[in-house]
């Protein structure tokens, strides 16, 4: 797992590997609004590499460019009041 700050968001990382490539590292970022548990946004695989540190730091760069383009305000919280969803 990794971590990184844009702006009001925190990317965080999560690496696996399957069983049948264990040549194969993948990592899926997540991107947090602030100190909010709930992503709000996802980016399987973002990072696919033969190590899981170049992996995760693949999907960090992702990450970062994704974030980078989010409104400050965009949050789990504002998205959910937005299409008036509730948990």
């Amino acid at each position: 797992m990794a971590t990184a700050h844009v702006g009001n968001f925190r990317i965080e990382t999560v690496e696996g590997v399957n069983i049948e490539e264990p040549e194969i590292w993948r990592s899926t970022a997540f991107i947090h609004h602030s100190d909010e548990s709930e992503a709000v946004e996802w980016i399987h695989d973002a990072g696919v590499a033969a190590t899981r540190d170049e992996a995760a730091r693949l999907a960090l760069e992702a990450g970062k460019v994704v974030a980078a383009d989010l409104s400050p305000d965009d949050s789990a919280k504002s998205r959910l009041a937005r299409y008036e969803l509730r948990r």
